[in-house]
């Protein structure tokens, strides 16, 4: 068990090789560095925040409104967990995957997307503002609502994610060099004040 671990484990250079099954990730973590672990159907309950995270995997997790704030996740893989709520704020996601998560209402402002894939994701009402996306992939996500302000998403394809109601800067420079589909363009052209007739 993880408890287990942080009471009788060496641990001051991080944890490393280790999985965890329907365990609780609890207030009393203190660990910096955690490196190819396994956390299946956990919930977290910790402030992870600062933390860093190698070749680490999150499958069907509960990190609703857990603080990993200033952490970094490099090569990590995020499958089916609840993170509603959530604060990723100035944090680094560094070649890393997504998959079927919730995200609704995370706060991820500040943040970089950079070789990330993320795949049939939902960012409803989350705060993207103020982040660095480079050489990422999204496909299928809802955005609905989510706020992009100074998020430029040039080279971003969102022709097939939902991203009806996004919040923009009120002259939408971010949109410049995203790519939509003809339907989403038509939706996008009513925010800039156009008729389509």
């Amino acid at each position: 068990m993880f408890a287990d671990d942080i009471l009788n484990g060496n641990i001051s250079d991080g944890l490393h090789d280790k999985e965890y099954k329907n365990d609780h990730i609890d207030p009393e973590c203190s660990i910096s560095e955690f490196q190819n672990i396994v956390f299946d159907s956990c919930v977290f309950t910790a402030d992870m925040s600062g933390r860093d995270f190698y070749n680490c995997e999150f499958i069907r997790c509960d990190l609703s409104n857990c603080h990993m704030n200033g952490s970094y996740f490099k090569d990590c893989i995020f499958r089916g967990c609840k993170a509603k709520g959530s604060d990723f704020s100035d944090s680094t996601f560094k070649s890393s995957n997504l998959i079927g998560c919730s995200f609704s209402y995370a706060l991820f402002s500040e943040s970089s997307f950079n070789s990330v894939r993320i795949n049939d994701c939902v960012f409803e009402n989350a705060l993207m503002s103020q982040m660095k996306i480079k050489q990422s992939e999204f496909s299928y996500c809802n955005f609905r609502r989510a706020e992009f302000f100074k998020t430029p998403l040039k080279d971003i394809n969102f022709s097939d994610s939902d991203i009806s109601g996004i919040v923009l800067s009120d002259t939408m420079y971010e949109l410049k060099g995203a790519k939509v589909s003809y339907a989403q363009a038509a939706d996008l052209a009513v925010l800039l004040g156009i008729k389509i007739v």
